[in-house]
């Protein structure tokens, strides 16, 4: 239907009604202008800036509008802030878009969608709901593989390969997410562990079969609360904490190892399974120290 014929109608009805239109006739007209001309190219740089609070950089390729009414990401780029510029993360493409009811009541929630690592996750902003300036995350994820992150690149001992599904709820009193807290909960699909060389050795590739994580995120430590991997060759259970760096490959590990090994795997260690004697029962035990991109390993 055409302007013209729009205004006609309103014209040709009641007092009232001609009110009701014309005030509902410009408001579409003022929110489509408004949505039109809405600077995106801003925006991008807005979020740029935003993160130079936060322990990485962002770069975004290109911004532009979506709908339902919201803003679409292309291309962004997270990389670390060390004198390279390590690229950790290349995010294909992002979603943002304000609650439908925001004007009417006052609801301060944004909704986010992403396609990144082969997978997809979903976010809840809420700005609402907390105190102060404190915002409240949930957030929801699958089929993520965690061979497509590059933050590998950067680390000392090697990588993981595998899709992961999971869930969590955060609360950031500050834009950086390392002074923030929460709870994650992760469930690891089949995947594959790869070692780079470590203490003059290969170790070999080690298949996993599955994994459960769960992680509290407090006052920049992250505490494992539970983490158990079984692959056909061991069985194995995490314990400890993570102290959480500005530069993610320097967070520092305080970490506990306790795993069973078959007879098959203890053949591919080789001389790595001496130095791994059995406690009782069979298990091993490893500690963790150093950092990321520096581990230590200390055999009990």
């Amino acid at each position: 239907m055409k302007t013209s014929q729009i205004l006609s109608l309103i014209v040709s009805r009641p007092r009232p009604s001609k009110t009701a239109g014309y005030s509902l006739f410009f408001i579409a007209a003022l929110v489509t202008l408004t949505y039109i001309r809405f600077p995106v190219g801003v925006v991008g740089e807005m979020i740029e800036n935003a993160f130079l609070k936060t322990p990485v950089n962002a770069r975004i390729g290109s911004v532009s509008l979506s709908f339902p009414p919201g803003l679409a990401f292309e291309n962004v780029t997270i990389s670390d802030r060390s004198p390279a510029n390590n690229q950790l993360l290349n995010i294909k493409r992002v979603k943002i878009r304000p609650s439908i009811l925001s004007a009417i009541t006052g609801d301060r929630r944004v909704f986010l969608s992403a396609q990144i690592m082969d997978g997809d996750a979903s976010a809840v902003v809420d700005f609402s709901g907390g105190k102060g300036d404190e915002i409240n995350v949930d957030i929801r994820f699958s089929g993520i593989n965690t061979g497509a992150g590059r933050w590998w690149d950067t680390t000392g001992w090697g990588s993981l390969d595998a899709n992961l599904n999971g869930e969590g709820s955060f609360s950031l009193a500050d834009p950086n997410v390392v002074k923030g807290e929460g709870r994650i909960k992760i469930v690891l699909e089949k995947g594959l562990l790869k070692f780079k060389k470590e203490l003059g050795v290969k170790l070999p590739d080690i298949a996993i079969d599955s994994g459960e994580l769960e992680l509290d995120f407090k006052s920049r430590k992250l505490t494992i609360t539970k983490a158990r991997l079984t692959g056909p060759e061991f069985n194995a259970a995490i314990t400890g904490d993570i102290y959480t760096a500005l530069i993610p490959k320097f967070s520092r590990f305080n970490l506990t190892l306790k795993a069973s090994i078959d007879k098959t795997l203890e053949n591919k260690l080789g001389p790595i399974a001496l130095l791994l004697p059995p406690e009782k029962g069979g298990v091993r035990s490893v500690r963790i120290g150093g950092t990321g991109v520096k581990p230590d390993f200390r055999f009990e």
